[in-house]
This record gives C-alpha cells, sequence and structure tokens, in this order.
C-alpha cells in the first residue's frame, strides 16, 4: 500500500508530535530522525542499509519483518537514524484506537537515543559494532528493558488521562499483561530460541 505524499506529511506530524511530547517530558533536546512506515520492515531496512543482510554476521528479512517497528543505524556515526514502523499494524492500532503504536514510536525512538548516548560514551566511530559485538549485549539487553519501559509509559500517557489513576490497574493486568507475555514469548520462539537475535 503506497501511501501519497499529503498522507505521508499529516502522518509525519503525528509523529513529530508524539516525538516533541517525548522531547518535552524528559526536557532533552531534539534529534533528527526519519521516521517511515512500510508493510515490510525488512524492506526499508535493505534500502538503506543493505549491508545488514550481508557479510558474516548478517540479519535475515524474517527476522526484521517480525517486529511492530525497528530502527536503522546510520553507517556513518554522524548520520541520522531511520525508525521505521510495520504499516499494516500502525493502521491496524489507529482503527483499534488503541494507541499501541505510540508505544511503538516511542520505544524505537529511546532505543535511537541509548545508540547515540552510548556510542559517544565508548568514543565509537559506528553503531553496528554494537549490534554486532557481545560484548555489547548487556547494553542492548539494558536498551530494551528501557525502550519498553518508556514505550509502554507513553502508551498509558495516551490512552489514559491521569498516569496515576488507579482504574489502570484492571487494563493492565487484564489487557497489556497478556499482550507483553506473549510479545516476548513471540519474539523468543522467532528468535529460534537463539539468544543472538
Amino acid at each position: 500500500m503506497d501511501l501519497n505524499n499529503e498522507i505521508m506529511e499529516q502522518l509525519n506530524n503525528l509523529f513529530d508530535g508524539i516525538l516533541e511530547d517525548y522531547y518535552r517530558y524528559y526536557d532533552i533536546e531534539a534529534v533528527d530522525v526519519e521516521c517511515a512506515l512500510s508493510t515490510k520492515l525488512s524492506e526499508k531496512t535493505k534500502e538503506k542499509r543493505p549491508d545488514f543482510f550481508e557479510g558474516d554476521i548478517k540479519t535475515t528479512l524474517e527476522a526484521v519483518d517480525t517486529n511492530r517497528g525497528t530502527i536503522i543505524p546510520p553507517k556513518d556515526i554522524n548520520g541520522n537514524f531511520t525508525i521505521v514502523i510495520n504499516l499494516n499494524f500502525f493502521l491496524d492500532s489507529l482503527q483499534k484506537d488503541d494507541c499501541q503504536w505510540i508505544g511503538t514510536l516511542t520505544h524505537e525512538f529511546t532505543h535511537v537515543l541509548d545508540f547515540i548516548k552510548y556510542a559517544k560514551l565508548h568514543n565509537m566511530d559506528n553503531y553496528d559494532v554494537i549490534q554486532r559485538d557481545m560484548e555489547h549485549r548487556p547494553f542492548m539487553l539494558w536498551t530494551e528493558c528501557n525502550a519498553r519501559a518508556k514505550g509502554y509509559f507513553f502508551l498509558r500517557k495516551n490512552i489514559f488521562e491521569d498516569l496515576y489513576d488507579e482504574e489502570q490497574t484492571k487494563y493492565i493486568k487484564e489487557t497489556e499483561l497478556p499482550f507483553q507475555i506473549n510479545e516476548f514469548s513471540t519474539s523468543y520462539r522467532n528468535a529460534g530460541n537463539d539468544a543472538n537475535q
């Protein structure tokens, strides 16, 4: 499904609004990032970084496409990240009016910020080594937890007007917890029980 330029401009404004809320909430400066929608995350990844699917340590198309969203780090350390959200997931979320796409966008954006900070902290000259080398595995686990927490926070922030409303507990237990358990289980199964995926 191709989206015309007018619709893409409206969607980019929508994405920008969520990211501006993120900047305000965490009192951080804006970061240049491209947001895109694609029916197959792997297509956009291959367009931006075909080298991800080449060489000894490569990503598979299937592994990329199992996600609701992904980040594509730039080849150059000074380049801009791209966040890609699965178009079918996004449209389904809009139709259900469940704001799941907001959680996914902020989840992926948290990864972007974490990668930038981590690379600066360790004086790295590219981002690829972070995902590739096992010595950075603790960071990868940490950023996943951080991204899930912040993505879930922004999901709740946009579903409920009062973040501290006790009524949220029922929603969390009956809707979100089963969803998150299923997501973790699916990710584990899709990785073929391989911790390197």
